[in-house]
């Protein structure tokens, strides 16, 4: 075996690199065999993350200016209530409006 600056590292790194015997005859393939890399045992499927079912919440950004969410705040405060619980009932407001049940 010999330890030789190698090409594919660019940062001064070595390698080890077999050179070929006079009893094969021939020169060692340098391509990676991946065969040894496949898995034992297969992967699991991936869980679908917003499965539907009774109890369950799911997470909702509400992207909100600093002035926006200053203004909710202050009405949150001033409710003693959360900014979950104001657009719960605006959104449940909306939803009566216009004749479905709310939320």
């Amino acid at each position: 075996m010999l330890a030789t600056r190698s090409r594919l590292c660019g940062n001064g790194c070595t390698i080890a690199w077999l050179h070929a015997t006079a009893i094969d005859g021939g020169l060692m393939s340098t391509k990676a065999n991946l065969n040894s890399f496949r898995s034992a045992t297969p992967v699991p499927a991936p869980v679908p993350v917003a499965a539907e079912k009774k109890g369950e919440i799911i997470g909702v950004t509400l992207r909100l200016t600093p002035d926006q969410w200053r203004r909710a705040k202050e009405l949150a405060i001033a409710d003693r209530t959360s900014i979950q619980a104001l657009a719960l009932a605006g959104i449940s407001r909306l939803l009566a409006e216009r004749g479905l049940p709310p939320l």
